[in-house]
């Protein structure tokens, strides 16, 4: 078993927002942030789909700020990366006519694609659902703030202040376990969350991902490096920080309990309804139109499987695995030494 958890046909949600944890747990005055913090290819959109759902949280698209933040000196450039180079960002206001049309689009899509149906406070806000002027008002206050903590304080209060969460801005980006001191710096309420996956199966997923859904080249050496990286730097954050952590392999398998962890951990209201829920219209299914096995390379919910590496992996690619990064997945609890 895994190292595992650490520390509308919907529900109506102002019928949800009244239950209580089933456990006593106290309350902060007002709505704070929350922040998903890895891991790459690893379920972290399926978490903050799941999370969205829930009455009193909305969701962000990852923003890249913690990384991007710093990276950019210019405050211009800094704006321009959230806006049109992020997924939050959707493009850039360049882009609202296509938004337009996908909105046109909708009734003829819902067949496929069940998760249209979702109303905008159930799904990862974007920057489309500001509006144009606010789109325009927010890019003008952002381009004035020069240092990049002010700008990422600024950028999330500003969210806060439009999106209006009951409890919880939740925010996921690949990466972000590599910054959680600065966010801990910035944001020294917020909860972290983490979800992790058997390496080997984040490598397929990420190759499949890279190649075929990105049109770029793939290295699978340097990708199993890169998995061992973020592994090791979510442990060790762990020892000093609350993370929440959770595996991929547990959502998927035994949800309704991981699930309850998790909004434990957040202090959110739950029962056995609105969790069946959150799993239901988080699940692949919903989001992909298709049955977890059936896969489709050119879209972003391949496949959603366990255990997808014995399909792929070569003798070659298991002596790789091994040598880099084999006694990760023993210390996770994957295996229980290098004979597989």
């Amino acid at each position: 078993m895994p190292y595992n958890v650490v520390h509308r046909q919907g529900i109506d949600r102002a019928t949800a927002a009244n239950r209580r944890p089933e456990e006593s747990l106290q309350t902060p005055a007002g709505p704070e942030c929350a922040f998903i913090v890895g891991h790459r290819k690893s379920g972290s959109t399926w978490l903050l789909n799941l999370l969205s759902l829930h009455p009193d949280v909305r969701g962000v698209m990852e923003t890249h700020l913690f990384r991007h933040g710093w990276q950019e000196t210019d405050p211009a450039s800094r704006v321009d990366k959230l806006f049109e180079q992020t997924p939050w960002g959707a493009g850039g206001p360049r882009q609202w006519p296509v938004h337009q049309m996908k909105r046109l689009a909708k009734p003829f899509l819902l067949r496929v694609k069940p998760a249209l149906r979702l109303a905008p406070d159930e799904r990862p806000a974007e920057l489309p659902d500001l509006g144009l002027l606010d789109q325009l008002a927010l890019r003008r206050e952002l381009r004035r703030i020069g240092t990049p903590e002010e700008f990422v304080q600024r950028f999330f209060e500003i969210l806060l202040e439009r999106l209006r969460p009951r409890r919880y801005l939740i925010e996921k980006s690949p990466r972000n376990v590599y910054f959680v001191e600065r966010i801990r710096s910035l944001f020294p309420r917020a909860k972290l969350i983490v979800i992790y996956r058997d390496g080997r199966d984040v490598v397929v997923s990420d190759r499949f991902f890279t190649e075929d859904y990105g049109n770029r080249s793939f290295s699978f050496e340097q990708a199993v490096a890169d998995w061992r990286r973020d592994m090791e730097t979510h442990l060790r954050y762990a020892e000093g920080h609350t993370l929440c952590a959770v595996s991929y392999e547990a959502l998927l398998t035994d949800g309704k309990p991981v699930v309850e962890s998790l909004l434990r951990f957040l202090g959110l209201p739950y029962d056995d309804a609105l969790v069946a829920d959150l799993l239901e219209r988080s699940s692949f299914r919903f989001h992909a139109g298709r049955e977890r096995g059936q896969e489709n390379r050119k879209r972003f919910y391949r496949k959603g499987i366990v255990g997808d590496w014995r399909n792929h992996f070569t003798p070659e690619h298991k002596r790789i695995f091994k040598d880099v990064a084999g006694d990760m997945l023993i210390r996770l609890g994957y295996e229980k030494d290098l004979d597989w």
